[in-house]
């Protein structure tokens, strides 16, 4: 082989290298967009189910003061009757 193939021969090489490397980090690259898209779709969807969390909880805690008040009321109204 001359010098010139050789040279040749050696860029073949290095350029299909770098090619391959190309594939790999553009793999890595779509693996990685799908990992995060699936972690802000898992992100998203706790968030959604925390709302709704946080909506129950509330609910439970106004029908807890409602409860408070009529328990109240019932005993202030058990209290004047028995001061009758």
């Amino acid at each position: 082989m001359t010098k010139r193939e050789e040279k040749f021969r050696k860029k073949e090489r290095q350029l299909e290298d770098e090619m391959s490397e190309r594939e790999k980090l553009e793999k890595e690259v779509d693996r990685l967009t799908k990992e995060v898209s699936s972690l802000q779709s898992l992100s998203k969807r706790q968030e959604q189910a925390l709302a709704k969390k946080d909506k129950q909880l509330q609910e439970n805690v106004e029908e807890i003061n409602e409860m408070k008040r009529i328990h109240e009321q019932i005993f202030n109204l058990s209290k004047m009757r028995a001061a009758k």
